[in-house]
């Protein structure tokens, strides 16, 4: 029998606060609310976020409306995601975007 593992390359507590650069915004709180927003629009709803090792999953009345985003990594005041575009038929399925700390 074989377990995931659930490890991350970056600290919890990193995460924590304002994110953005010109296509998206995030804000991760401690208790595991979050605001996301979109090329200038924020997703609508009280929202959560749940962390699986490096794996970001965003759930909003009960139901995930955003996942398949990975941390790559938190350097700084510098944190990049990678996002998996699924079911866009662009030859690339993901795309890394870098965010600076607000």
């Amino acid at each position: 029998m074989s377990f995931a593992s659930c490890t991350s390359n970056y600290n919890q507590e990193d995460l924590y606060g304002s994110w953005a650069n010109e296509d998206w915004a995030f804000t991760f709180n401690k208790d595991k609310t979050c605001k996301v927003a979109s090329n200038g629009v924020e997703f609508p709803g009280d929202k959560t976020f749940k962390t699986f090792g490096n794996t970001l999953e965003f759930i909003r009345e009960g139901k995930i409306f955003l996942s398949n985003i990975t941390v790559k990594g938190i350097e700084g005041n510098t944190l990049t995601l990678e996002i998996r575009q699924m079911f866009t038929g662009a030859e690339k399925t993901s795309k890394l975007i870098v965010l600076k700390k607000k």
